[in-house]
This record gives C-alpha cells, sequence and structure tokens, in this order.
C-alpha cells in the first residue's frame, strides 16, 4: 500500500503530461496549419528565420500548456493542505516524494524534457502539413502510437508487477518520460535514471535538427 501511494504523484504526473500534450499539441499544430493556408506564414518569415519562428511557436504554445498545468497542480495542493476530509488524507501521502531533492530533480526534468520532446513531434507535423486533412494522417497514428503503450505501462507499474516491457520502453526516448515519472514511485535504478536522461536529451537535441 505504501508503494501504491508512493506512486499516486509519479503516475499522475505522466498522466498529466500526455492529456496536456495532446491538447496544447493540437493547438500548435492547427495553429501552424492556419498559418500556411492564409499564406500569414510567408510574411512572418519576411522578418524573422524559420528556424527563430518555429521555436517561437514552440515556447509560446509550451508557455500556455505549463500554465495550464500548474494550476491543476496549485489545486491538488490546495486540496491537500487548505482542506480537511477524505480527499486532503488521501493527497497528502502521495507527496512524499517530494521530500527528495533527487525525486524533484527528476520529476522536474523528466517532465520538461517530455513536454519539449512530444510538443516537437507536433509542430514537425504541422510543419509537413498543408491543411488538417493531411495533418490528421501523421496524428492519429502519433496519438495512439503514445498512449497505448503509456497506458499499459501505468497499469503494469500499478499492479506492482515486475515486467520487461516497463524496462524496455524506459530506453525507448518517446516513452521515456512517462516510463520514469510511472517507476519513480516504486523505485528506479540512478542509472537508468541518468541513462535514459541523456538518451532523451539526444533524441530532443535530434528533433531540433529535424524541425
Amino acid at each position: 500500500e505504501r508503494m501504491f501511494i508512493r506512486s499516486i504523484l509519479p503516475i499522475a504526473m505522466a498522466y498529466i503530461l500526455l492529456m496536456s500534450l495532446i491538447m496544447s499539441g493540437q493547438w500548435m499544430l492547427q495553429s501552424t496549419i492556419e498559418e500556411r493556408s492564409s499564406k500569414l506564414i510567408e510574411a512572418v518569415l519576411a522578418c524573422a528565420s524559420p528556424g527563430d519562428f518555429m521555436h517561437g511557436k514552440l515556447l509560446g504554445t509550451m508557455a500556455i500548456g505549463l500554465v495550464m498545468i500548474a494550476t491543476w497542480i496549485a489545486c491538488g495542493l490546495f486540496a491537500a493542505f487548505a482542506t480537511q476530509g477524505a480527499i486532503a488524507d488521501f493527497i497528502r501521502p502521495a507527496l512524499e516524494p517530494l521530500q527528495s531533492a533527487g525525486s524533484i530533480a527528476a520529476i522536474l526534468y523528466f517532465f520538461l524534457a517530455g513536454y519539449v520532446m512530444v510538443a516537437l513531434i507536433f509542430l514537425v507535423i504541422g510543419a509537413m502539413s498543408d491543411s488538417m486533412q493531411d495533418a490528421q494522417g501523421f496524428l492519429v497514428p502519433t496519438i495512439l502510437i503514445l498512449i497505448m503503450p503509456v497506458m499499459v505501462l501505468m497499469q503494469v507499474v500499478i499492479s506492482g508487477t515486475e515486467s520487461m516491457l516497463v524496462h524496455v520502453l524506459t530506453w525507448i526516448p518517446l516513452f521515456t518520460p512517462f516510463a520514469v515519472l510511472s517507476r519513480l514511485g516504486a523505485g528506479i535504478p540512478t542509472f537508468e535514471i541518468v541513462g535514459s536522461g541523456l538518451l532523451l536529451l539526444a533524441f530532443i537535441a535530434l528533433e531540433f535538427v529535424v524541425l
């Protein structure tokens, strides 16, 4: 029961990361396609380089998404410390991982790195597509590839069973943030955190080159 309670916060962060990325990623995708179809992008590129334009769009969408996430977290903290009752008694023990500086650093790193990594994928899809119909051909498979393994991963971690799938997904950059966040509560070796974190960073650098 203690391991399950400790896993609530990391797994919740992985779930929030997935849901917020799907929402904010689609906003970014739609805005990019609208700017291309309305020829607005040509006017913008007369004043800024393609790299600056895409990086600015990435930062703007990330800022909106992170503010939304911060609001959700603030509501959770308010429910935990400013209220009394069953909900507060349930949330407070789940915040135990935040008592460790290492856990806090790992949660922040993999959450932000995961946000950048998946947001870049949506941005690349928007850059390649001339219409929402074209984008749907990339978007639907991408969302399914993200959601299906992550949901299975969370179920395995919650059940507390050892699975090779969990270890494999930890080393696949596309699923690394979700796998590491989900495993933090139950315990994950330091070498896996460091190694998968470096691999994820290299994958993000490759995404910027592709973008």
